[in-house]
């Protein structure tokens, strides 16, 4: 559903829930046990911009 609304928009969607779903079971978590570290937000930029170049 996402990737279909991104696209009727025209916008483009990356899904990236494999690696959010890897980081989680590693407990890349922030201190506050709830969001993402610093270092899963940087792998996320990566894979999106990989993903964009294409």
């Amino acid at each position: 559903m996402l990737r279909e609304e991104a696209e009727s928009t025209g916008a483009r969607y990356v899904d990236i829930f494999t690696l959010m779903h890897d980081q989680a079971r590693h407990g890349m978590f922030a201190s506050d046990g709830l969001h993402p570290t610093a270092a899963a937000h940087a792998a996320w930029a990566l894979e999106i911009a990989a993903r964009l170049d294409h």
